[in-house]
C-alpha cells in the first residue's frame, strides 16, 4: 500500500531525493537512524554524495558505495568536477563500469577532456564510438543562436557601471540576465538594480533555500513567456540544468565553460530573429581571494581569448565555439595536472605534505616512513592509508553546515513538526522535506549566528546536530541576511 503525505498526495518509494548536508559528518547513533542509504531504484543526488560515497569517511558512505553497483549513473553538467578530484573520477568510474557492470553517462555542453589526461592510465578512455552526440561542429552551426562579446576592460568595471550597461541592455532586448561569480556582488547589484530600473528585478543565489530558488524561477519563467520585462541576478547556479529563456545574458569574467553555460540560458528557444547577445565584463570590485578556481579559470579564458585575437580563424571566428573550448582546457586543465591528484598538506588531518591519491594507491611515503622506523617492509598486503585519506577527503568546505530555513508557510511549519518529532522514522521522513528548506553555511557566519542565538538546534541536547534558522535572519527577497530583519526573539520560546 503506498504512502499519502498530509496533503493526500501519493509518496512513491521508488524515487529518492537526496542532497542534504543536514546531519554532521561524525554521526551519532542517533544520527546514524537517520542517515540516507539510497536504497530505493532512483536516486537524484549530487556530486557532493557522489564523492562522499565512494571517499568519504563515516558509515554512511559505506552503506550506500553497494549502490552504485550494476547502476546507470548520470552525472550533469559533468565539467563541474573539481580540478582536485579529477584522477579519482576517472579511476572510480573505470572501476565502476569495468568492474562493476556499472553504465556512466557524462552529460555538458562543455565537455572537458578527460580521456587526454597523461598519462594514460590516469585517464578515462572515451572512445569516439561512445560519443552519444556525433558531427559535433555541424551539430554547433545548426544549433547556434547567440554571439559571445569580450567586453573586459583592463581597468574592470564597477557594480554601477554594470547597473548602468544592464540597463542599455534591458532597454533593447526586453530581459536581461546577469551572472555573478560571488553572493555578495549578486546582492549588491540586485539592490542597485531595484533603485535603478522601472522592471520586476529578481535575486538568486545559494543563500536561497532550493524551495525559495524554484519559487522565483517559477516567476520569471511566467514573466518571460508573457514577454513581461525582466531582470534576474543569480550566480552561477542559474547555469546549471535551468530551461529559462532570456533575450540577453551578461556573465562575469569566469571559466570559458561557466561562460557557454551561462549563454545557454539567452535565447534559448531560438524564438527571436537575431542572435541572443552574450557579453562578459569583469568586475572591479568582486573579490576573489578565496575562490582560486575562479580566479585560475578566469586567466584561462583569457589566454584563450588572447590567442584568438592572434588568429581568429585558428577558433572559426567564435570565442566560444568548439575550438576555444578545447583550447581552454589545455590552459585551464593541463597546467593544473599535478593539482589533480587531491593535494594535502601539513595542516590537513594526513600531517603531512602528499595526496589522497598517493594514500589510496601505492602510498609511497607511508611505506618508506615505516621501512625506516621498523627496518623492514610492511607484511600485510593492502598497504592503503584508507582512514587518513577518507579523513583528510571533502568536496566542499568541510565546516559547512546544513541549516533549515524558514521559507514561507510550509517552511515554518517544518521546523515547528521537527521541533516536537519524536520518533527516529519521524524525523527522517520530515528530514527528506527539510532537504527543499535548507542552506548551506560555512564556519564563520554559523557560528557568528549561532552565538548570536539565530540558530537553534532541532530538539537540543538530544543528540541529533540538526539546526535551523530563526525567521528574522532570512529575506523573502534574498535569503540568508545576517544583519537580521527585527531584533531577534525565539522563534518557538526554545
Amino acid at each position: 500500500m503506498e504512502e499519502k503525505d498530509d496533503k493526500g498526495n501519493f509518496i512513491t518509494q521508488n524515487v529518492l531525493e537526496h542532497h542534504s548536508n543536514l546531519t554532521p559528518k561524525n554521526e551519532s547513533k542517533r544520527q546514524n537512524l537517520l542517515a540516507e542509504n539510497w536504497d530505493a531504484p532512483v536516486i537524484f543526488t549530487t556530486q557532493v554524495q557522489f564523492f562522499e560515497a565512494l571517499f568519504g569517511s563515516g558509515t554512511r558512505n559505506a552503506r550506500r558505495m553497494h549502490q552504485l553497483a550494476k547502476s546507470v549513473i548520470i552525472f550533469d553538467e559533468v565539467q563541474t568536477i573539481p580540478v582536485k578530484c579529477i584522477y579519482m573520477f576517472n579511476l572510480a568510474l573505470r572501476f565502476l563500469t569495468q568492474d562493476c557492470g556499472s553504465t556512466a553517462v557524462l552529460c555538458t555542453a562543455t565537455q572537458p577532456l578527460l580521456d587526454e589526461i597523461s598519462p594514460f592510465q590516469l585517464s578515462l578512455p572515451l572512445p569516439p564510438e561512445n560519443k552519444i552526440i556525433q558531427k559535433e561542429q555541424s551539430l554547433y552551426n545548426m544549433l547556434k543562436r547567440v554571439e559571445v562579446v569580450n567586453n573586459v576592460r583592463q581597468s574592470g568595471w564597477t557594480t554601477a557601471e554594470i547597473a548602468d550597461f544592464a540597463a542599455e541592455q534591458f532597454e533593447q532586448s526586453g530581459s536581461v540576465l546577469i551572472v555573478t561569480n560571488t553572493k555578495t556582488c549578486a546582492k549588491n547589484l540586485y539592490l542597485l538594480l531595484k533603485e535603478r530600473v522601472n522592471a520586476s528585478v529578481y535575486h538568486l543565489s545559494t543563500n536561497m533555500c532550493p524551495a525559495h530558488r524554484l519559487a522565483v524561477l517559477k516567476t520569471v519563467r511566467e514573466k518571460l513567456n508573457a514577454r513581461q520585462p525582466v531582470i534576474c541576478v543569480s550566480t552561477q547556479l542559474i547555469e546549471a540544468g535551468v530551461d529559462i529563456d532570456f533575450g540577453c545574458v551578461i556573465r562575469y569574467l569566469a571559466g570559458l565553460d561557466s561562460i557557454v553555460q551561462a549563454a545557454g540560458r539567452c535565447n534559448r528557444h531560438a524564438k527571436r530573429k537575431v542572435a541572443g547577445m552574450v557579453w562578459v565584463v569583469n568586475a572591479s570590485e568582486e573579490k576573489l581571494t578565496h575562490l582560486k578556481d575562479i580566479r585560475t579559470a578566469q586567466q584561462a579564458t583569457l589566454g584563450v581569448w588572447d590567442a584568438y585575437k592572434q588568429d581568429p580563424s585558428r577558433f572559426n571566428y567564435e570565442l566560444a565555439g568548439l575550438e576555444a573550448i578545447r583550447t581552454y582546457y589545455k590552459y585551464h586543465f593541463f597546467e593544473r595536472q599535478a593539482e589533480m591528484s587531491y593535494k594535502v598538506g601539513v595542516k590537513s588531518t594526513v600531517g603531512r605534505d602528499g595526496d589522497l591519491f598517493s594514500l589510496l594507491s601505492t602510498n609511497e611515503i607511508s611505506v618508506k616512513s615505516y621501512n625506516r622506523s621498523n627496518k623492514k617492509s610492511p607484511s600485510h598486503q593492502f598497504l592503503q592509508s584508507f582512514r587518513s585519506a577518507a579523513d583528510a577527503f571533502s568536496l566542499i568546505d568541510q565546516n559547512t553546515r546544513g541549516v533549515i530555513v524558514p521559507f514561507g508557510a510550509e517552511g515554518k511549519q517544518l521546523i515547528q513538526r521537527l521541533c516536537s518529532a519524536s520518533a527516529a522514522y519521524e524525523l527522517s521522513k520530515l528530514l527528506k522535506q527539510a532537504q527543499r528548506y535548507s542552506i548551506n553555511m560555512v564556519g564563520n557566519p554559523f557560528d557568528v549566528l549561532a552565538k548570536a542565538g539565530a540558530i537553534a538546534e532541532i530538539r537540543s541536547g538530544k543528540g541529533f546536530g540538526i539546526f535551523y534558522l530563526h525567521d528574522q535572519f532570512y529575506n523573502d527577497e534574498f535569503g540568508l541576511d545576517l544583519q537580521g530583519t527585527t531584533k531577534m526573539k525565539p522563534l518557538f520560546g526554545d
